[in-house]
Formats: structure tokens, sequence, C-alpha cells
């Protein structure tokens, strides 16, 4: 078995857990470049973790787990660069984000040390799809966390927050383990995957030139994966990008053969929307109903934001 992991660099006890919550669990994380970071505690062992959306599996650091090989299965990952690196089985025990119980399951365990000299700190692992199908996650940039909601059979959430109001949803598609959005550009349609741990979005190379979109060039972009390898690829600004009745402003966008990552997943992505644009709002993923979810701070909280902010020394409240 082989799975695809797109990462560019430049268990049942959810219903328990909540009923004695109020609120969703918060969890911080630490954004270095546009890579989210969380902290997630394996076997009573902290460390590290990529937020990655677009990962099929969970992949843990050789340098700091040891697998356990199953020859005849033959398991391996390939990045975007196309450098395949066998992997070895770890079975979890426990799991925690923030005290919250992820599912347990089994981590593929690979060689990340290109990655960790990539970003200059210790990397643990990537947390991917499996962690998180059975929670809506909401990736808040201005506070730096992650709210967590455990959800029913149907998707619903057993928990509420009065922080924020919901704007806009938009319906997603599953390509495997990848949540798709539609989006147009002029009257082109184009099937976008959400990946969380690209640190740019991305547009299949075939697209670009089949539909011919118009892309304000600039300089090659250099594509880092898991290992030490990395390619030049074209790097442009897209506009008139449309998500629903929502138009994105104009964004940087690197120019990539997906065909690995389609073949793969038996699948058709036109590209990939990235950490830049998941920094647009305050989007929240549900895999069980198939949602993006666009959410904006309630005027409770962001009165009470800028009154501690004029606390601070801050007069128009701003920082």
């Amino acid at each position: 078995m082989k799975c695809i992991l797109f990462l560019l660099l430049s268990a049942t006890t959810t219903n328990t857990y909540c009923q004695s919550q109020s609120q969703p669990v918060i969890a911080p994380f630490t954004l270095i470049g546009n890579t989210i970071f969380i902290e997630i505690v394996i076997d009573g062992k902290p460390g590290n973790f990529i937020l990655d959306t677009g990962a099929p599996e969970t992949f843990l650091n050789s340098a700091y787990f040891k697998g356990r090989e199953i020859p005849w299965q033959g398991d391996a990952v390939i990045d975007i660069n196309g450098e395949t690196s066998r992997v070895s089985h770890y079975a979890i025990k426990k799991m925690t984000l923030s005290g919250y119980p992820l599912p347990r399951g089994y981590g593929l365990v690979t060689d990340l040390r290109g990655l960790e000299e990539s970003k200059g700190i210790s990397i643990a692992g990537i947390m991917g799809y499996p962690a998180f199908k059975d929670l809506e996650i909401l990736i808040d940039f201005d506070k730096k966390h992650l709210l967590l909601f455990p959800l029913t059979r149907k998707g619903h959430r057993t928990c509420a927050t009065l922080e924020y109001t919901l704007v806009d949803s938009f319906e997603m598609k599953m390509s495997g383990h990848f949540p798709c959005i539609i989006a147009q550009v002029d009257d082109q349609k184009l099937r976008l995957g959400l990946d969380s741990g690209a640190e740019i979005n991305v547009l299949n190379k075939r697209i670009v030139d089949k539909k011919k979109l118009t892309i304000q060039s600039s300089r090659p972009l250099v594509l880092k994966g898991m290992k030490k390898g990395s390619k030049t690829c074209e790097q442009g600004s897209l506009a008139g990008l449309t998500i629903g009745n929502w138009k994105m402003e104009p964004a940087k966008v690197a120019i990539a053969d997906l065909s690995l990552l389609n073949n793969e997943l038996d699948s058709r992505l036109d590209g990939m929307l990235g950490t830049p644009f998941l920094m647009q709002g305050k989007m929240a993923i549900n895999y069980k109903q198939k949602k993006l979810y666009l959410w904006e701070e309630t005027e409770n909280a962001l009165a009470e934001k800028t009154l501690t902010a004029k606390k601070e020394g801050f007069p128009n409240g701003l920082k």
C-alpha cells in the first residue's frame, strides 16, 4: 500500500467527554511560516505535530517513535516531490490534544528529518484526517487556537459557543480522505482540495494549460517535501476566484503537477487550497456533514477584545 502525503513547505469517547463540557475544546497552535503546529501527547510523550487535513494517516517521526515493519504489506509514503519512504507501524495506545482523547489506531513511522531542518524545530509527526474525521474543527488564526466540536452520528455539534456567528457554508465533496470544494474563475469550475498542510495554494499545471487560466507570473518557487529533496515550479497570482457568493482576494498560487496525487486518489483535483486560504476567515471543517463553515466573532466577543486592547495601552483597540 502506498499513500500520498501532500505537504508543501516554503475513538468513540467524544460524546461522553462533551457532556461534561458546555464549551468546545480549545487547542492552542503555533504558526511557523504558514505551517500550523499543535501539541499532541501520544502514550505520554508530548510533541509538535503539523496539522494537515490533507494527510491520509497519522505520521510519526522515526527519530522519536520505533515502529514495527509488516513486510507483506509493503507500506510506503510518497511526498509531493515523488520521493518514496518506507514506513513501519506504531500502535497508539492513547492520544490526546489539549486533554481531549483522539482516536487511537496506529501511526505510520517514517523519516521526517527534512521537515525538521526546514522548520528548525523538533517535529514528532503529522496529524491528518483520521484524528479529526469525527469532529468539526474551527481554525482561528487571530487567537491562534483550534476549537474542537465533537459530533453526533449525523454530524451535529454536541457543544456550542457564543463567541462566533455563522456567516456562510459551502458544500464539500470527499476525494478519498481529501475534503474538496467547487470554486470558479470566470466561467471555469475548479475542484479544489482543502489542505492545511500546504503553505501555499496550488493549481494543477494541466488544468492551467487546458483551461487557459490567466496567471500573473512571478519568480519560481521551491517546493520541499518530507525528505531533503526539493523541486522548482512556477508561481504566480490568480484573481477572480469565487466560492459560492464569496469572492477571494487575488492569491498567490504554485503551479505544480498533481497527476501523482490524482492517480493515487483516483480523483480529479484541479488544485489545493492551503493555509493562505484558511487565513481569510474563521473556517471550520465538518467531515460528517461534508461542510465548510465560515464564522465570524460575535459583537460581544469583539467588544471584549477591544476593551482588553485598550487596557493594554492600545487607544484605538487595535494591535
